[in-house]
């Protein structure tokens, strides 16, 4: 975190401080994504995904600063519950690894259900990453990450694809089978 490493070439009560605040942030930061997705499936259920995504995408301009942008194109109705809830989590995490890896100030969310398929594409101005590395470090974790995304894509008949590199942004489409959708997937 920036705020670690700032406390390495500051004097010991500022470090102390700055690591004080770098906890808080961790803590915070757990907190909100804790909270984002226990709420997925009221957000959703109650307003449909493109209602679900425009609450998400309001979370992040009060909290953070962070533009984001919501579009949905073609006949979503379409899309099964769980699909839904999947494109959702999906989101969410993408929003949150923009906001607090990527530093990210602008950022796009496009559903679009089209040819048989169900796509969910994020991009943002952040910092960038290597996608090898971040999926390596997202399959040794536990929990949710681009790995754990990537799985759920593929049970439903889907995938993922990453366009990053350092300091131009990054674009993740994540794709399911429309057909899938309607079997229900896990």
């Amino acid at each position: 975190m920036r705020l670690e490493r700032l406390a390495e070439n500051a004097g010991w009560r500022q470090a102390r401080e700055l690591r004080r605040l770098a906890r808080e942030a961790g803590d915070l930061t757990r907190t909100t994504r804790s909270l984002i997705f226990e709420a997925a499936p009221k957000a959703v259920w109650h307003g449909g995904i493109q209602a679900g995504l425009k609450r998400l995408a309001s979370h992040y301009a009060n909290a953070s600063l962070m533009d984001v942008r919501v579009e949905v194109s073609g006949d979503v109705s379409r899309v099964a519950g769980k699909v839904t809830d999947h494109l959702f989590d999906a989101a969410a995490e993408l929003l949150w690894n923009a906001c607090n890896h990527g530093h990210a100030t602008r950022c796009s969310v496009l559903v679009e259900v089209k040819m048989g398929r169900v796509r969910l594409r994020v991009s943002d101005n952040g910092s960038g990453f290597v996608p090898e590395e971040a999926l390596e470090r997202s399959r040794q974790q536990t929990g949710l990450g681009l790995y754990w995304i990537m799985m759920i894509a593929r049970s439903f008949g889907g995938d993922m694809q990453i366009g990053s590199a350092p300091k131009r942004g990054s674009v993740v489409d994540v794709v399911f089978a429309e057909s899938a959708s309607r079997r229900g997937g896990p």
